[in-house]
């Protein structure tokens, strides 16, 4: 197993800690940005600041994983893979052996938890996140810095675009496309394709002149 770091120290660190240690890695630090560097340790480990991390010894000798949640429709997430990445880091996916998996296409610095069922020529991008007891069906494309919750059926031949969110017992069904930015409300029934930047929640229909970018913040 990879000697590693977890980028963040949060509630979405502490999981991925948990389940990295679980399956055998060895976690030698956690790291935050220069400015949020208050604590030596979290989960038992030392804590370093990004500009500390960005020493070749140790993106040489360790692997990362960036642990950070939906913030911004997964942008702050975004941000931090791209700059790491540019400072040489590899990326760590953790795919849980509880899953059934029957796709080898999964991207970098994914996360994917317990009960989740791929369907065969399933496409994760990188740095998705899908937490516990999704449907992901057949021949379905998952864009680049997506965020699915629990329990979401996403059904075959459909594309979720990049930075999405999924809230938890949202359905799509088949051969349906999300567009980019897309907050999907928890419960929502999604039946046709929807357009880039849309909000929808519980009747599933995009409230008049309200778009997701009404969530984001300069980074």
């Amino acid at each position: 197993m990879h000697d590693m770091i977890i980028f963040g120290c949060t509630e979405q660190a502490e999981i991925a800690n948990y389940y990295f240690s679980k399956a055998g890695y060895k976690i030698n630090y956690h790291c935050v940005d220069d400015e949020y560097a208050s604590s030596d340790q979290f989960c038992g480990v030392p804590v370093i600041a990004s500009s500390e991390a960005s020493n070749k010894r140790l993106w040489e000798t360790n692997k990362l994983h960036v642990a950070i949640g939906f913030s911004n429709l997964n942008r702050v997430r975004q941000a931090i893979f791209e700059r790491m990445k540019r400072q040489g880091y590899s990326f760590l996916s953790y795919v849980s052996d509880r899953a059934c998996v029957y796709s080898k296409h999964i991207g970098e610095n994914c996360f994917i938890l317990e009960n989740n069922v791929i369907q065969p020529f399933v496409r994760i991008g990188d740095n998705a996140v899908l937490w516990s007891g999704n449907h992901i069906g057949h021949h379905t494309s998952i864009e680049d810095h997506v965020f699915i919750s629990s329990h979401v059926v996403v059904s075959g031949c459909c594309k979720i675009g990049g930075n999405s969110f999924l809230g938890v017992n949202a359905t799509i069904s088949d051969q349906v496309t999300i567009g980019r930015d897309n907050i999907i409300g928890a419960g929502c029934l999604i039946k046709k394709d929807t357009k880039d930047a849309q909000v929808f929640s519980v009747p599933a229909t995009p409230p008049r002149q309200i778009s997701s970018d009404r969530f984001l913040k300069k980074i």
